[in-house]
């Protein structure tokens, strides 16, 4: 890898940010959990992941965006109006 840390933001669908934490990287190996306590926090529908790979040896870092779906406990998709 060509990263020394891992910056992730976890975004609810409302765009507030619920977590964020930079996270090392240990020879060549991440480990991202993300405790039940911000994951509850996420609402139904659209939520974002934001991953930023951050090097000491370079000045812009590599980004990369995710979306994801969190339905409700019916295990239903939200309907559209």
């Amino acid at each position: 890898m060509d990263f020394d840390s891992l910056l992730y933001f976890l975004n609810s669908n409302s765009g507030k940010i619920v977590a964020t934490e930079q996270i090392p990287v240990d020879e060549n190996i991440i480990h991202l959990t993300i405790s039940k306590n911000y994951t509850k926090e996420l609402g139904t529908g659209a939520n974002d992941l934001k991953l930023f790979a951050i090097s000491d040896s370079v000045l812009k870092p590599d980004f990369h965006s995710t979306s994801f779906l969190v339905v409700d406990e019916q295990n239903k998709l939200p309907e559209s109006t």
